[in-house]
């Protein structure tokens, strides 16, 4: 199909036949905006009305007017690329998504060009919106296809190791997470002997006994040469556990037929905790990197007052971002900043064990001043990035290192506007005169608050409206596989219903698959972050 980037925009003004119809097979709308009256008009909404697949009895759009169709976050998407345009025939292109009569997601590409203006100010634009629903959900397939491995279907090493990533980063919030480790021992004789087709058979095995009697909730992956990792969920650890003998003696125990007859593979079946496997976390590039299996020497168990000052001196911690997206249409709305350690080998890895052990020693605060001053780096250089970060109890109730932290929002000015501060529920629960205070204060800074992990304590909403509020985010546990378990959804469906009385957004966390998404967001929830929408990386440039 021909794209808005090769289409002819003056045909858009053109009143004939052969425009009408290129337009219909284009699924394409010409638009006239008027910078005076800020609107704008097509005079064509037959076609509006069959891109939104109205029926044929209802078409709001007799006038022409499309300000309707648009809700804020568009129109300053569209204002943004218009101020943009210094001269006369320059262009913009954006893209969004618009619901359909029958609820839907299309999305539109929009092409518009300037063609009147006083100076640097545009104010008139022509251009049209064309469906590109198909091309966005052919580029979402191949970005799924990319991520496995061709020869047996597992996780290919990049992908496995965000999964990875993603995991650890809600250690603190979950179970911790634990491992099917299969190492295969002899796969490089068997190349020698027998041929990398033959490795690959053995591989190929392998793959379809996981898939055979595994079940589908684990996520195997190809950690290394000759090592096959799956993610197992903390309710089917024991199901892992019984599984692990039999897995052992149906790859190892007997030979097993390949292209070149039958073949003995040698190995172990193991199952780990997964944060005793050492890999590099990879950004959102997803960049290329030699995995590493093995305990990190470089990475204490415990963290000692002296280990954490260190890593602070040495400049060992960064911060990595997890989108968070709105559920109507999967567009990013902010980021979730996580703490990551940056070891010798320039490995990172999660920090959920500093954490803990920084609270517990009373330097956590040193901790929260640090991030904040990584995410005021990260919003200088991203004007139009909007970041969340969490907040311990530690800091909260430090009156010294309450005001310092303070004292640095005040600095960062305008930046502070676009930063939430994520409370966590037991903190939320205690609401002291130091956390009351703190929270007035920060609001004052121009800082949005959200209360993190809520209802896997006892947080009330007159909790909730004692610090303001302006974000809950639903605790994992209520998430996941929430598509088939009906209890889940009437709890959500009850938090969101209270939510919206309070005029309070809501965020579901842990979303690691499209049926969960599709029922939280026909449950009401505003926000969307999990696997399903990226690992925790670096942020890329829009």
């Amino acid at each position: 199909m021909q794209s808005l980037v090769e289409f002819n925009l003056d045909k858009v003004a053109a009143d004939d036949d052969t425009r009408s119809i290129e337009l219909e097979l284009l699924r394409a709308v010409p638009f006239h905006w008027n910078g005076a009256e800020n609107e704008l008009k097509t005079n064509e909404p037959e076609l509006v009305a069959r891109l939104l697949k109205l029926p044929a009895n209802m078409n709001p759009l007799i006038s022409g007017a499309l300000n309707g169709l648009f809700d804020d976050d568009i129109v300053q998407k569209r204002m943004k690329a218009i101020a943009a345009l210094n001269w006369d025939g320059a262009r913009y292109k954006i893209e969004y998504a618009l619901k359909s009569f029958d609820g839907d997601l299309i999305w539109i590409e929009e092409l518009g060009e300037r063609t009147r203006g006083n100076n640097e100010v545009a104010t008139e634009i022509t251009g049209i919106l064309q469906d590109i629903t198909d091309s966005v959900l052919d580029r979402s397939a191949k970005q799924e296809n990319e991520k496995y491995d061709p020869e047996t279907g597992l996780l290919n090493t990049p992908a496995l190791h965000d999964l990875m990533a993603h995991e650890l980063s809600w250690a603190p919030k979950v179970q911790a997470p634990k491992s099917i480790l299969i190492t295969l021992n002899n796969l490089d004789d068997i190349a020698k002997i027998y041929g990398q087709r033959t490795r690959a058979d053995g591989l190929k095995y392998c793959a379809d006994l996981l898939n055979e009697i595994c079940p589908d909730k684990f996520k195997f992956g190809i950690l290394s040469e000759g090592q096959i990792l799956g993610l197992v969920p903390p309710h089917l650890v024991a199901t892992a556990e019984t599984l692990g003998p039999d897995l052992q003696t149906r790859l190892f125990a007997a030979p097993i037929e390949t292209s070149a007859g039958e073949i003995s593979m040698t190995g172990q079946v193991e199952i780990r905790p997964l944060s005793e496997l050492k890999f590099p976390e990879f950004d959102s590039d997803q960049l290329s990197a030699k995995p590493i299996l093995g305990d990190s020497s470089a990475i204490p168990t415990r963290f000692s007052k002296q280990d954490i000052l260190d890593l602070l001196e040495n400049d060992r911690l960064s911060l990595v971002y997890q989108p968070i997206i709105r559920s109507d249409d999967r567009d990013i709305e902010y980021y979730e900043s996580l703490l990551r350690i940056t070891d010798d080998d320039g490995l990172m890895h999660s920090a959920w064990k500093l954490i803990l052990d920084a609270e517990q020693l009373g330097l956590v605060h040193l901790l929260d001043q640090r991030a904040l001053k990584i995410a005021n780096a990260t919003l200088t250089l991203y004007p139009d990035v909007r970041l969340a970060l969490n907040l311990s109890a530690g800091t909260v109730e430090h009156e010294t290192a309450h005001q310092a932290y303070l004292n640095y929002l005040a600095e960062m000015g305008e930046k502070a506007t676009r930063l939430t501060i994520e409370l966590t529920e037991t903190l939320a629960l205690k609401a002291s005169d130091l956390a009351s205070s703190f929270s007035a204060r920060a609001r004052e800074l121009g800082c949005q608050f959200a209360v993190d992990d809520f209802g896997a304590g006892y947080t009330s909403f007159r909790n909730l409206l004692g610090i303001e509020a302006d974000i809950i985010k639903i605790d994992g546990s209520f998430v996941r596989d929430i598509s088939i378990k009906t209890h889940q959804q009437t709890f959500v469906r009850l938090i969101v219903d209270l939510a919206q009385t309070l005029g309070i957004k809501t965020v579901a966390e842990m979303v690691d698959n499209e049926a969960d998404a599709r029922r939280l967001e026909n449950l009401g929830v505003d926000y969307l972050q999990g696997y399903l929408f990226g690992f925790p990386g670096a942020i890329l440039d829009s």
